[in-house]
């Protein structure tokens, strides 16, 4: 099963709903093996 980076929730799960990061900032998301950008993460 291949997963598109649109199809990746990328907020904050935080009392049961998904809410965005105050901040505005962002991590990166990267496969260990192939070095590729999964997706960008809200950092908490």
């Amino acid at each position: 099963m291949t997963v598109k980076p649109e199809d990746i929730e990328t907020r904050l799960f935080i009392n049961g709903k998904f809410v965005e990061a105050t901040s505005g900032n962002f991590f990166d998301d990267v496969n260990p093996a192939t070095e590729e950008l999964i997706c960008k993460v809200q950092e908490a």
